[in-house]
């Protein structure tokens, strides 16, 4: 999907926000798993995207729907930037311009969603990068970091497109807290508090609680430590020199870091929480994954007797 800017004369395709939401949405639609074919809602298509193009300022948009690898449904919307207003057609050629950033984005994350990808193993391991060896920072760049730095640049943009956006606010806060920037991810949570107020309220204390774990480190005692380790149904916890790691279903294996004497945030996934409950001077009975966006899941300890303490990686 493309879409033609007023504003600049010469781009026959940029990415607004528009643009980059509804790619994201038809995206987001476009899994993996075989579905049962089915004809898509074209008529409604058709009938909102020429009200969403008047209120965005966007002279034309070209969609396509696909649907297990194949293009479905294919229109364009609008005309194109020149004097004559020449309206666009499916064969109409656009200039991809940044709109193969979010598409690159989206593929890598699938890839990571299915384990086939580590966010978090430094780049330069899988791809060496000449013009950087010479700064051994450059050893520390992870998928996570470039992915974060893409969607700030994104988001910044989209923010300059919309300044009152909420939710622009709200995903660049949470871009910047992926790169590491925490007062500047509080300082942009901040300004969706007046639109926004539960979201908001709940994203600073999120990143201001990470901020103080880092300003004052909890210290769990090694007995402590041992009473958490264990399977919690297909989530493992294990307790390796004086520290807890955590390997979720799906996810790679990660070191957990104190939030307080119960509570721990994934190092790889700074947007997951595990608590542990169970009675004082016993194991951990229950294992609670706490996420950024407000949703909690729950796993009962499924391994009984002694707390599992690994001397080696999961």
């Amino acid at each position: 999907m493309f879409a033609a800017r007023s504003e600049n004369p010469r781009v026959v395709g940029s990415i607004p926000t528009l643009a980059t939401i509804l790619a994201l949405v038809a995206l987001a639609a476009c899994g993996s798993r075989k579905v049962a074919p089915h004809r898509p809602d074209t008529a409604a298509l058709e009938r909102e995207i020429p009200g969403l193009l008047r209120v965005s300022d966007v002279p034309g948009l070209s969609m396509a729907v696909v649907q297990n690898g194949r293009v479905v449904w294919a229109e364009a919307f609008g005309t194109v930037i020149d004097s004559a207003q020449t309206p666009l057609n499916p064969g109409t050629v656009f200039e991809a311009a940044s709109l193969s950033k979010p598409v690159f984005a989206y593929l890598v994350l699938r890839l990571a969603d299915r384990g086939e990808f580590d966010l978090d193993r430094p780049l330069y391991e899988m791809l060496e990068y000449p013009r950087l060896a010479h700064d051994e920072r450059y050893k520390g760049i992870t998928a996570r970091i470039v992915l974060a730095a893409l969607a700030i640049e994104v988001l910044q943009q989209a923010i300059a497109d919309s300044p009152t956006s909420a939710a622009t606010h709200l995903a660049l806060g949470r871009a910047l807290e992926a790169a590491g920037d925490l007062p500047a991810a509080i300082a942009s949570y901040r300004r969706a508090l007046n639109a926004d107020p539960d979201e908001a309220q709940r994203r600073i204390q999120w990143a201001e609680d990470r901020v103080a774990a880092r300003a004052r480190p909890v210290a769990v005692s090694q007995q402590m430590l041992e009473r958490y380790a264990g399977q919690y149904q297909q989530q493992l916890v294990a307790v390796r020199n004086g520290r807890l790691y955590y390997k979720g279903a799906v996810s790679p294996e990660s070191p957990l870091t104190a939030i307080a004497a119960d509570l721990f945030e994934v190092d790889a996934d700074p947007a997951v929480r595990i608590r542990f409950v169970g009675p004082e001077s016993a194991p951990a009975v229950r294992l609670f994954g706490i996420y950024s966006d407000g949703t909690i899941d729950e796993w009962p300890r499924s391994i009984s007797g002694s707390p599992w303490i690994a001397p080696a990686a999961l």
